[in-house]
């Protein structure tokens, strides 16, 4: 039998490889390297999560001789509060419209009383007292609560991204508590439109008992004594207000001053998600990483200006505590 076949040449295995192989060697230990040593962003993966409610601080707005404020919340463990699961409303409720609170009619200013008054009313024991739900701000303003898995951590809901949705959160609960105590579902929380020219001032329903046709010897739920006397309609707000000593002269805005303002904060100083929302905020990470522009200014400035400045914090707008 014979056999035939083709003769092939060898591999020559002792060649070096080509030369474009070195190259792409190169280049991928580069690239190695340049993933191990570029920071990563970190994982979105870790939001603040809601406190252990059990475990509440006393705090101290004040000097450290002052007594300690109890903020905190109602006990779940001696008591038959339970804490329910949050369900969306359903699609046919009727759609809550917030008025400017310079625009509202009398009948709306008794509606809004009667429903703080009626929430004054409840027992103390109960989470939708007017005292309790101050508690919740107080509470999550001033530390009371540490981030829930670590305990050398704040959970403070100001300075950083949270001060948006938590705010939201806490005026959409106490808005719901509101409308079911007056047994009206369409009911809605005032908003101070302190952008508008004739929203530049205090709401005259917070100051005086005028729109309500009572006695002197009688208030009105919506008001409180301890604002500034020297801020009260019809003196214009101050967008920019800051403390200032006895001897310096107080100049008072224009409508322009105020809108210019709004145009710095909302627009140009607000130009991206954090700068406008405040800083990022993760479990695990240092409270307060940075406010955002809107928060600075006008809603710190506000809380102050119409604070009481003969209290030592300008209480209650300026601690609201």
């Amino acid at each position: 039998m014979r056999s035939l076949c083709t003769a092939k040449k060898p591999l020559l295995y002792s060649q070096p490889p080509p030369r474009h192989h070195h190259f792409l060697l190169l280049l991928l230990l580069f690239l190695t390297v340049i993933f191990l040593l570029y920071p990563r962003p970190l994982p979105p993966q870790r939001p603040i999560q809601p406190p252990d409610l059990s475990h509440c601080l006393l705090i101290s707005i004040n000097t450290p001789s002052s007594p300690p404020l109890n903020c905190c919340a109602l006990s779940l463990v001696s008591s038959d509060l339970q804490i329910l699961n949050f369900t969306f409303p359903l699609p046919s409720s009727p759609l809550r419209i917030r008025p400017a609170a310079h625009l509202v009619d009398s009948r709306y200013i008794s509606q809004y009383s009667k429903a703080v008054q009626l929430m004054k009313d409840l027992p103390k024991s109960d989470p939708r007292n007017f005292f309790q739900q101050a508690n919740i701000h107080c509470a999550y303003c001033n530390g009371a609560y540490d981030q829930l898995g670590f305990s050398n951590l704040q959970l403070l809901i100001h300075n950083s991204w949270l001060f948006f949705p938590w705010h939201r959160i806490y005026l959409y609960f106490h808005e719901r508590i509101l409308a079911k105590l007056i047994g009206d579902d369409s009911f809605a929380l005032p908003f101070w439109n302190w952008d508008s020219p004739d929203g530049m001032r205090i709401p005259s329903m917070y100051l005086n008992n005028f729109f309500f046709n009572i006695s002197s010897s009688s208030s009105s739920s919506l008001y409180h004594p301890n604002r500034d006397p020297s801020h009260q309609p019809p003196v214009m707000v101050d967008l920019n207000f800051l403390q200032v000593g006895s001897d310096q002269a107080v100049v008072y805005p224009s409508v322009d001053d105020n809108l210019r303002i709004m145009y710095r904060q909302m627009m140009e100083n607000g130009a991206t998600t954090e700068l406008f929302l405040g800083s990022a905020f993760r479990a695990g990470e240092q409270p307060e990483p940075g406010p955002g522009s809107v928060e600075v200014i006008p809603h710190n400035t506000l809380h102050d200006w119409t604070g009481d400045p003969r209290k030592q914090n300008r209480e209650d707008m300026g601690a609201f505590c």
